[in-house]
């Protein structure tokens, strides 16, 4: 079980560059319970626009033909360590 500090290396001010990508992230199981496909069917819907979905965590593999046709909308990251996860909430607007 992690006992760290889980804020180290999370940005106190966002500044988004409209100029650069809004990269949004969704961290958890991925599932309907979680809302996923109200994510997924957004992140189709503004597939044109500058807005980068990265989702992370467990759940897709389960149940991939659910998400299949999401694929060129979103990237699926999977389960990912602590570090990269930080990196992560480092890297990403919202």
């Amino acid at each position: 079980m992690f006992s760290g500090d889980l804020t180290k290396g999370i940005k106190d001010d966002i500044v988004v560059d409209l100029t650069e990508k809004l990269k949004v992230l969704f961290v958890g199981e991925i599932n309907q319970r979680k809302g996923i496909k109200q994510i997924l069917e957004a992140a189709k819907e503004l597939k044109n626009t500058n807005i980068e979905f990265n989702l992370v965590g467990m759940g897709k593999a389960y149940k991939s033909y659910l998400y299949d046709d999401f694929e060129e909308f979103v990237n699926f990251k999977g389960r990912v360590s602590y570090e990269e996860l930080m990196q992560e909430y480092a890297s990403n607007h919202i």
